[in-house]
């Protein structure tokens, strides 16, 4: 089983009006090891508009630092649609980290895992600001499919300061050794009102 840990390393990062982030499980890279993915995903209902949606695509590269620690560097350009007129669009810039708590073993079904980030932002009408979150994933390995769960909570100032929780379920298939599909879907909680946000990723480990 341990051959599938290492590259299970894509990290999906939300940039629309409330953000948050997800990983792919709690298992980070192995020290030295690299893993670049690419991801689009879309959110809907952003704003509390239900017409009003954001089309995301990104990047994002991983590297294990030491044992039980990856850092992620991660861009991502988001497009505002549903609006005739509305032609809004957003980068973000983010550097997060993966720390084990728990590793899936004997002892204990699943693998626990912190994951905190920092993320600067800038839209097309000038607006910029930063978000700082915290999250906890834990995920189980089933041969080659993980399911996982993760739960986090992110303050953003951009234009205005804002808060949200966001719950996520997905799933990565081990296509190869090297390889992962990810599929998830993200529950955001902000100021008395649900968005919903699909994600699809694919990576690719060393």
């Amino acid at each position: 089983m341990k051959k599938y840990l290492v590259i299970l390393a894509c990290l999906m990062l939300l940039a629309p009006v409330a953000f948050g982030e997800v990983l792919t499980g709690a298992i980070p890279n192995s020290p030295g090891a690299w893993t670049f993915a690419l991801f689009t995903a879309r959110q809907s209902n952003v704003g509390n508009i239900g017409s009003l949606y954001q089309s995301l695509n990104g990047m994002s590269v991983g590297y294990g630092l030491v044992d039980k620690l990856q850092a992620n560097l991660v861009y991502e350009n988001g497009v505002f649609g549903g609006i005739p007129g509305y032609d809004m669009t957003m980068n973000s810039y983010t550097l997060a980290f993966v720390y084990n708590l728990i590793m899936e073993s004997g002892a204990f079904p699943v693998s626990v895992a912190i994951n905190p980030s920092v993320s600067l932002l800038s839209q097309s009408d000038s607006t910029s600001g930063s978000s700082y979150s915290l999250g906890i994933v834990a995920s189980k390995m089933i041969g080659k499919f993980m399911p996982y769960l993760s739960l986090a909570y992110a303050d953003t100032n951009l234009g205005g300061e804002s808060s949200e929780v966001d719950l996520t379920a997905g799933g990565t298939w081990l296509a190869t050794d090297h390889i992962a599909v990810v599929a998830e879907n993200t529950w955001q909680f902000e100021n008395g009102y649900t968005t919903g946000r699909w994600s699809l990723c694919l990576a690719y480990s060393l």
